[in-house]
């Protein structure tokens, strides 16, 4: 919680979920995800559907992908992983927690695949 406090990122999630509405939007958001995106998750994975845009992995050494076999199971799901790594020092929000690591890796994700 101290990493959320230190650079303000604590008081605009606050601000933000006061406004009104806000809760209402971010509840619809995974209402949806259940009714309509896991449905469809589903169909394409009895289809053998794969992702087919290059994929970049970040996940949190101390989140909930904590020593979990994280880049085989989305080789099942996606046909070209260019970039995965486990985020050391950081839990289940890599860009919250580790933003100078997390962009680090976004930079060199861009520049490979748009690189001329």
């Amino acid at each position: 919680m101290e990493v959320f406090k230190a650079d303000g990122a604590w008081e605009e999630y606050l601000r933000t979920w006061q406004k009104k509405g806000s809760v209402q939007a971010a509840l619809n958001d995974y209402r949806a995800s259940y009714q309509v995106d896991l449905p469809r998750y589903r169909e394409k994975q009895k289809n053998d559907i794969k992702v087919e845009v290059p994929v970049m992995l970040l996940w949190g050494d101390t989140g909930n992908l904590a020593g979990q076999p994280v880049v085989d199971i989305w080789k099942q799901k996606a046909s070209s992983i260019v970039m995965a790594e486990e985020v050391e020092n950081c839990g289940h929000y890599v860009p919250e927690e580790q933003p100078d690591i997390t962009f680090k890796y976004i930079q060199a994700f861009t520049e490979d695949l748009f690189s001329t």
